[in-house]
């Protein structure tokens, strides 16, 4: 019921359902796997979106090897093991809510932290 009352008013009005996103751009769930990590690589985030914004970092290249950006571990306190519990944990806000999305920053490294970094999030209409 709470889906239902969520999407028909937005068929009505914009003829297509739009999700709150975080505005980024995931690497696959195997290559998380083959690196041994849990969670959602930040493959790129999209230039103004939500996760931009907050400054959440995508993975990149340097001197050819992979220096790590954020790991998203976690939402307003739900644990993200993968791309699919991060979108069905966005499916409970609305474009404009904020949540507090955890990462794990330079996973894997000497240099892992972890944060919790607060995130508007916008429409899935990039």
């Amino acid at each position: 019921i709470d889906t239902v009352q969520r999407v028909v008013p937005q068929l009505i009005r914009y003829r297509r359902v739009i999700n709150p996103d975080l505005g980024i751009v995931p690497i696959s769930r195997a290559l998380a796997a083959r690196a041994g990590l849990e969670g959602v690589l930040v493959k790129s985030v999209i230039q103004d979106g939500p996760a931009y914004n907050a400054g959440i970092m995508p993975f990149r290249f340097l001197d050819g090897y992979l220096a790590y950006g954020d790991l998203i571990v976690g939402i307003n306190g739900t644990p993200i093991r993968e791309v699919d519990d991060m979108y069905e944990k966005l499916e409970e806000y609305n474009v404009g809510d904020s949540v507090n999305v955890r990462v794990i920053r330079l996973a894997n490294t000497s240099l892992q932290e972890e944060l919790v970094i607060p995130v508007i999030l916008g429409s899935d209409a990039w």
